[in-house]
């Protein structure tokens, strides 16, 4: 059932209270069916627990004094309140048939059953005992409402990670799902009641067990109703009815349909927009039933007969008042800000809530109907913040001779309703949340709720406001803010426009009093000292890469700058991270930093500290947890004015992170959690190492065949570059168009973020002129070198690719690697010594060695294509509210290998045509000019150099596998990651080499060889040991990094 309905079958948009009375005879019942109507609760919910004379409990499973009991207590509250019946152990399919047949015509509501047979264990179409209650239902329909239980107490235990998938099925079978805590008595953690109002979605949840008046604030936000008994009880059988009262009391006030008006704004972190009340006039149930509770609370406020017109404030105010004049039968009236309206008017100035001077108008006269006590005046606005547009709108109706009796409203912040109760004096200040726990929330900008709400777009709640502190305004004040230069607009901030106004900017000192984000570890690592924040000072710097080069940290209160890595020391007993600025423009953009900062530092914190860290939440502090990070949220103090916003899947994300308020850290002190969450166990991904596998195989085949296929074509092997050339264009553009325009698997924004006007296709272009250097100076020494030394030659592409990533990636490297990588081309010198035995030309090997240079350009190019495109997409996700385009849950997605490939191939051939004038230069031509060369070289190809096109067709094939399996690597990988697997081609192809093959016929090879062969192996080991060591050295915060 949608919670609307559940709550318009009780008339009360507020959370529903259902007393339970343990029922012990008929004059017991009836005396607490009493007490519940005298308190106000809606309903009562009757428990099958009659006493035996000797006062023991009936064994039977519907004692026959309960039906009496049940007819007793209708009689005795006719209609005046709900109610229902709970037979204890009896299932629901059991219990129906055998209460109508006892009760006759007695007007049961709702059957409520502990356990309701939800198995979330099994799928939908399996739950044979829900579905049995289900049919044994239909044939009961004068017991309308079915209450069932999911992870009650005393049933079947359900895990954590089963909540959301049976909250999910009991929708479905039910018209209230039901849960409690672990005992009679025992308060449900607050965290699973926010699971399970996600969960359920627009269905109604009840909770029972442990609710008190001090705690029923707690669940307010989220749940429809309470069902409760001990927590407001004298005795087991008796109620206080001044508990009952209080209870009471704190759930009115609270409507379901707070939920509805959570904001989805455009801009990063509005400072107003922590409430929305326009996305509540589509919802079918939400809409209805607040213009109900204002057409309610306004006739109480006033009565109904003396309104004589409503008036509404422009633009939301005429909504909300155009509806509510409607219901009240009386004339509207307008009121417009300045110049709006064509006729003569009355004019009021104010100050709005974002400071600006404004004016209203309205017209006069008025023409409105003024007839005995007929003559006050409602206006009606969307909210009140500082009250001063409002206490305009009074003022001109004063001055129209008009007397204003209420002011309707969805909320108000209470320094604005007492400027507005002061200009209106005996008349009434109206809202719709006006509980005194959803009135606390208004106050503080952040509505509780709806963190327990499945977001739209991932974010699964809202943060809070982040105001200016009085020092920080005083430090823009003294900045000279008067003097500071104009800003680039964003289409024109290049880097060095940006550099330009960072330098132009007046100087001041980092802000010392901010939002503050508290971290206490108990276990942190032993070398563990320092942290990394990283902070942006707006949206066009953040799309720029450009940080924050003044970022404030504290350790404790004492402010500190980290060092030029963004790195600071701190203890491992509080630090406190306070952001600052160096320029009086990010007084514009406080929130879009502030949300910066904060999760830049919870994604730090992520990866660099222990598993038992704690982040404790501040007042109006925001905390977003990255797409894809695991974590639980502890929270056992609920009086706190904090935010956690998650862009993972609710419910189904957790770890060993814990995330609790500033103060019950404080009283908890750093002991864990009683009841941590368990690890969620993820399966291992196979694709980066299948996708190793098929490098080294593809590429052992690659060299074999490339040396097969040089062959036969002898001197004509250099045409061979051009022919590679115009195959990849081919192969890789149709790929590309296909996936593009035919298959829609390529999306637009990929390919205009390479092909674009400023796409990357300027850094492709010189990663197409790599491959086309590497591939022609290859080819040209390829058929002079024997197989072994063509494949030990081109280890020389590691060094290279470590200068390239160091120079283009700032890559850095330890000593391991260095090690690593000095013992590999220890190994490309000894076969310098070689080249007799193995029938190889010094000069051309050499010429191979340099070749790859070109490959390794081209490959560091693409991974820095790849991480651009990442971080490009990234950056917009992690906006705050904002990206209606994004995912909810998805990760970003990764830039499609064949856009990459299809722009590098077609720069390879524009560079190709002028290289290929290195071939007569270096005489490999044979004295014929270049186009007589090809010309006899395409001759050879086709008919005149036996198998020379089918040795071709074979090589081309497998190297286009070839280079596709290592692109995606170095997209899922990295470029080093890649070249990591292609040393292990070397050994690979020492052995396919060895063996007698046609054309070829076995290679020799000698114990130098694979002496050689070993070395390049312990260069691969030590690499690779020296990644997986710098990660860690990365993770414990050390900075033991070669050239930072």
């Amino acid at each position: 059932m949608h919670r609307g309905a559940f709550h318009d079958l009780f008339g009360d948009s507020s959370c529903i209270v259902l007393l339970v009375i343990h029922c012990k005879s008929c004059e017991q019942a009836v005396e607490q069916a009493k007490i519940a109507v005298a308190s106000g609760a809606n309903g009562i919910l009757l428990i099958n627990q009659v006493e035996n004379d000797d006062g023991s409990v009936s064994t039977l499973p519907i004692d026959p004094d309960f039906f009496s009991i049940i007819t007793a207590v209708r009689e005795a509250i006719g209609d005046r309140l709900f109610l229902g019946v709970n037979c204890l152990a009896v299932t629901a399919n059991a219990a129906l048939p055998l209460l109508l047949s006892g009760v006759g015509d007695c007007k049961i509501d709702a059957y409520w059953a502990d356990d309701a047979r939800i198995d979330e264990r099994h799928a939908e179409g399996e739950q044979v005992d829900a579905e049995r209650i289900a049919r044994v239902r239909s044939t009961c329909p004068t017991i309308p409402l079915y209450f069932g239980g999911v992870a009650f107490k005393k049933q079947r235990v359900v895990p954590e990670e089963g909540w959301a998938k049976a909250v999910s099925l009991a929708a479905s079978f039910m018209d209230v799902i039901v849960t409690s805590g672990a005992a009679t008595g025992v308060a449900a953690d607050v965290n699973k009641i926010v699971q399970f109002r996600r969960a359920a979605d627009t269905s109604a949840l009840a909770i029972a067990s442990g609710v008190t008046p001090d705690n029923v604030g707690s669940y307010l936000p989220y749940v429809d109703s309470f069902i409760v008994a001990t927590g407001v009880s004298k005795s087991f059988h008796q109620f206080d009815v001044g508990k009952v009262c209080q209870l009471v009391s704190k759930c009115r006030g609270y409507p379901w349909y707070t939920g509805i008006m959570q904001p989805r704004v455009r801009e990063p972190l509005s400072e107003y927009a922590w409430l929305d009340p326009s996305a509540i006039y589509g919802d079918a149930y939400g809409w209805p039933a607040l213009l109900k509770d204002l057409r309610e609370k306004t006739v109480s406020a006033v009565g109904a007969g003396k309104v004589a017109a409503i008036a509404g404030i422009d633009a939301t105010g005429f909504i909300t008042g155009g509806a509510l004049s409607a219901l009240l039968g009386v004339p509207f009236v307008i009121i417009r800000k300045a110049n709006k309206l064509c006729v003569d008017t009355v004019a009021a100035d104010y100050v709005d809530y974002s400071g600006k001077a404004k004016t209203l108008e309205i017209r006069t006269p008025l023409t409105v109907p003024v007839e005995g006590e007929r003559s006050g005046v409602v206006i009606v606005d969307q909210w009140i913040e500082t009250g001063h547009t409002m206490c305009a709108a009074i003022q001109l109706f004063k001055v129209s001779g008009l007397r204003v009796v209420a002011t309707v409203t969805v909320a108000a912040e209470t320094p604005g309703r007492r400027l507005v109760q002061e200009a209106l004096g005996e008349g009434t200040v109206i809202t719709a949340l006006d509980g005194p726990a959803v009135q606390q929330e208004v106050d503080g900008h952040f509505m509780e709720g709806f963190r327990g709400l499945p977001g739209s777009r991932g974010v699964s709640c809202l943060p809070a406001r982040l105001t200016m502190s009085r020092s920080l305004q005083q430090d823009y004040e003294e900045s000279g803010v008067a003097t500071e230069p104009e800003r680039p607009p964003s289409d024109a901030l290049s880097m060095s426009n940006w550099e330009k106004f960072r330098k132009s900017a007046p100087a001041r000192r980092p802000n010392r009093l901010h939002v503050l984000l508290s971290i206490k570890t108990t276990d942190p690592p032993e070398d563990f000292k320092k942290i990394k924040v990283i902070a942006y000072r707006d949206l066009e710097a953040r799309k720029l890469g450009q940080p924050e080069h003044q970022l404030a940290v504290g350790v404790s209160s004492v402010p500190l700058f980290p060092d030029k890595s963004g790195y600071v020391d701190f203890t491992s007993e509080l630090m406190q991270i306070q952001a600052g600025y160096s320029t009086p423009e990010d007084r514009y953009n406080v929130g879009d930093v502030f949300v910066t900062v904060l999760h830049c530092a919870a994604d730090e914190l992520e990866c660099r500290m222990g598993k038992k860290t704690r982040i404790p939440c501040r007042p109006h502090v925001t905390i977003i947890i990255p797409q894809g990070v695991r974590y639980t949220f502890e929270n056992k103090n609920r009086e706190i004015d904090a935010t956690l916003c998650s862009e993972v899947t609710p419910g189904l994300a957790v770890s060993s992170r814990y995330l609790e308020s500033s103060q019950s850290t404080e009283e908890a002190g750093l002991q864990e959690s009683s009841a941590p969450s368990a690890p969620m166990v993820q399966g291992f991904d196979y694709t980066v190492p299948l996708l190793m596998l098929a490098v080294v195989v593809l590429g052992a085949f690659n060299n074999l065949l490339g040396r097969m296929r040089a062959v036969p074509l002898g001197e004509y092997d250099f045409f061979t570059a051009v022919l590679n050339a115009v195959v990849y264009v081919t192969v890789w553009s149709t790929v590309f168009l296909s996936r593009r325009y035919t298959f829609k698997v390529t999306p637009k924004e990929q390919a205009d973020f390479v092909w674009s006007v400023r796409g990357k296709w300027s850094l492709l272009m010189f990663g197409g002129l790599g491959d086309a250097i590497g591939g022609l100076l290859g080819f040209i020494g390829q058929p002079y070198v024997s197989g072994v030394m063509y494949s030990l030659m081109n280890q020389a592409i590691v060094p290279f690719t470590v200068i390239f990533s160091l120079l283009i990636l700032g890559t850095r490297y330890i000593s391991l690697e260095l090690i690593g990588v000095l013992i590999v081309l220890l190994a490309v010198c000894l076969s310098m010594h070689n080249f007799t035995a193995s029938h190889s030309d010094p000069f051309m090997a050499a010429l191979i060695a340099l070749s790859t240079s070109g490959n390794a350009l081209s490959f560091v190019l693409k991974e820095k294509v790849f991480r651009s495109f990442v971080a490009w997409q990234t950056s917009a996700a992690h906006q705050p509210l904002l990206g209606d385009q994004q995912e909810p849950t998805s990760s970003p997605r990764k830039l499609d290998v064949f856009v990459v490939n299809c722009c590098v191939s077609v720069f390879q051939v524009v560079w190709l045509l002028p290289l290929l004038a290195i071939g007569p230069a270096i005489g490999k031509t044979h004295g014929l000019g270049l186009f007589d060369y090809l010309h006899e070289a395409g001759h050879c190809f086709v008919e005149g150099c036996p198998n020379a096109w089918q040795l071709y067709t074979a090589y081309i094939a497998v190297n286009l596998f070839y280079n596709a399996a290592l692109l995606f690597l170095v997209q899922r990988g990295s470029a080093l990651l890649a070249f990591v697997s292609l040393k292990a081609v070397t050994p690979a192809s020492a052995i396919l080499f060895s063996i007698d093959w046609p054309v070829l016929g076995p290679s020799t090879v000698t114990w130098l060889d694979w002496a050689e062969v070993v070395l390049v192996t312990i260069g691969i080991v030590a690499f690779r040991a020296g990644n997986l060591r710098k990660e860690e050295y990365i993770r414990e915060g050390q900075r033991k990094i070669c050239f930072a």
